[in-house]
């Protein structure tokens, strides 16, 4: 199970002083020196390994999951976000795209709820929450 959210750095100063604004945040951030990161709370903070986003993963799946597509859409405000979610117990995964301030993706499909299953926009794509999870995996990163 994975909960990343990426945003891309144009923009953004202090990424973690922006992550505990936006999410109302107080903790401090904690220099992880194992994982080469920060952590706050249940949050994980390091640069994505192609160097263009900020990595933020939820670890204990309590700030993310769930969000409306609306809410995304506040929490990018200017920003380009890209944030995925698979849960492999669950049978379970979201992925949302928001660039230019418009939902450029959405993919979300439950297997306990098939009234909140949605499949708008084209890339990338997926069939299944198991897509979702090897895009996590894989890219994500």
């Amino acid at each position: 199970m994975a909960c990343v959210l990426l945003v891309r750095k144009e923009k953004i100063e202090d990424p973690k002083q922006w992550f505990s604004a936006v999410f109302e945040m107080e903790d401090e951030w904690k220099e992880d020196v194992y994982l080469e990161g920060f952590k706050n709370d249940s949050i994980y903070f390091s640069e994505s390994e192609n160097g263009n986003f900020y990595r933020f993963e939820d670890m204990e799946e309590s700030y993310f999951v769930y969000l409306e597509t609306k809410a995304w859409l506040d929490i990018a405000g200017e920003h380009e976000i890209i944030y995925g979610f698979y849960s492999d117990d669950n049978l379970s995964a979201e992925f949302i795209h928001i660039k230019d301030s418009k939902c450029i993706r959405e993919y979300r499909e439950y297997y306990d709820d098939e009234d909140g299953n949605v499949d708008k926009g084209t890339l990338p794509e997926f069939d299944s929450w198991v897509d979702v999870a090897g895009y996590v995996d894989e890219s994500m990163n």
